[in-house]
Parts: C-alpha cells; sequence; structure tokens
C-alpha cells in the first residue's frame, strides 16, 4: 500500500509539455505536509485492518462520504466524525460485491 501512495504523490508531479514530452513540476518536500490528526476507522470490527481501499470524499447533500471495501468483498460507506482521533464504527451503506 505504501508504494501505491508513493507512486500517486509522484505522479501528481508529472505535466505534459508541447510535443507529448513529459515536464516535472515541482517536486513535494516534507514541509509541504502537515499532521492535523487521525481518525479511528473501525467499521468492520476487528477485521478493519485487512481493508483493501479507502476512497473519497463523495458528497451527499454536502456531507463528505468515504467508500471502503472488506476483504469479504463487502462495499462501506461512511463519515467522518466532527473532531480528530474519534472512532468511526457507523456504516451509511453496505453492499455486498461479491
Amino acid at each position: 500500500m505504501t508504494t501505491r501512495i508513493l507512486a500517486a504523490v509522484v505522479a501528481m508531479g508529472l505535466s505534459w509539455g508541447s510535443g507529448g514530452a513529459p515536464r516535472w513540476a515541482a517536486a513535494l518536500t516534507p514541509a509541504d505536509f502537515s499532521y492535523l490528526g487521525y481518525y479511528d476507522i473501525q467499521t468492520n470490527g476487528n477485521d478493519t485492518t485487512y481493508m483493501r481501499s479507502l476512497t473519497g470524499p463523495r458528497m451527499v447533500n454536502g456531507q463528505p462520504r468515504f467508500l471502503t471495501l472488506t476483504h469479504k468483498g463487502l462495499l462501506q460507506e461512511f463519515t467522518l466524525p466532527s473532531a480528530f482521533g474519534q472512532r468511526v464504527t457507523a456504516v451509511i451503506v453496505v453492499k455486498d460485491c461479491r
């Protein structure tokens, strides 16, 4: 998973110049990031560790919602709590994708 995240960050700096040649934008540095806090996402109990992905947010009536896929093929949608450090356990939508 770390490799995929790193690849996405590196790809953000690449743009295409005239004639199809790649052109690099300014590289990101550690100074470009700041730690704001965390959310404890546990929508699937003790099996949450084995979730496959996290996407989002998608906006529903002005509310950001996130999607995650469990290792058992369940697609879950949830919202984040109002403050960092709080646990997310409630799921809005569950769809079986098996």
